[in-house]
């Protein structure tokens, strides 16, 4: 793809994610929990703009993203234990809670991995693979470690919007299960994504 095409692709991208920006703000289930969840995808778009002449990244990556923060700003319009879909799901499976949360983790893991092993790449300057997948991994482990402290302290600002941020609805392994599928997400762009880290590599040989 020639820059002026991934560029148009990217816009493209920008002005769906800012329509349903929009329609995530317009009285979303509370505005202090839109805030909270929101926030990471405002954060991860603003480096992706400010950073882009520096680093760019695959499309790849660029397209995970978008999904992930439109994920993140679905999930702040309703709160992510009331997502109308997965109510449904929830009722046609007979589960005990909304498991929207956990599609959440899972891409969280993928979409780290994606983005740190690129940095390595474009930044760090590392080639070899064994390092680039090793260090990846123990950056989106971190990532959901600290992202799963961060839910937890949130309790001691504020109890209400904290019960609804953690999400939890009961569920004692809700922590451990959001790690486990951040883990799996992970993985899986470690074992199919082999392509797209060889033509990123393959690009970026001096």
């Amino acid at each position: 793809m020639t820059g002026f095409r991934k560029i148009t692709y990217l816009k493209i991208l920008l002005g769906i994610y800012s329509l349903l920006f929009i329609w995530s703000l317009i009285l979303p289930f509370g505005y202090l929990l839109w805030a909270l969840e929101v926030a990471p995808a405002i954060i991860g778009i603003l480096y992706f703009v400010i950073s882009y002449r520096k680093i760019e990244f695959s499309n790849a990556t660029y397209t995970w993203f978008f999904i992930a923060a439109c994920l993140m700003t679905i999930g702040a319009h309703y709160s992510y234990s009331q997502v109308p879909l997965f109510n449904w799901i929830k009722e046609f499976f007979n589960w005990n809670r909304n498991n929207y949360d956990k599609i959440g983790h899972l891409v969280q893991g993928l979409v780290t991995v994606l983005i740190s092993r690129e940095i390595l790449i474009l930044k760090v300057r590392i080639r070899n693979v064994s390092y680039i997948n090793i260090l990846s991994f123990a950056v989106a482990m971190a990532i959901s470690g600290g992202y799963e402290i961060i839910e937890w302290a949130t309790v001691f600002f504020d109890s209400h919007a904290a019960t609804d941020f953690l999400g939890a609805q009961g569920y004692i392994w809700d922590t451990q299960t959001d790690m486990l599928l951040a883990t799996i997400g992970a993985l899986l762009v470690l074992i199919f994504g082999r392509r797209n880290l060889k033509r990123v590599l393959n690009l970026n040989t001096n």
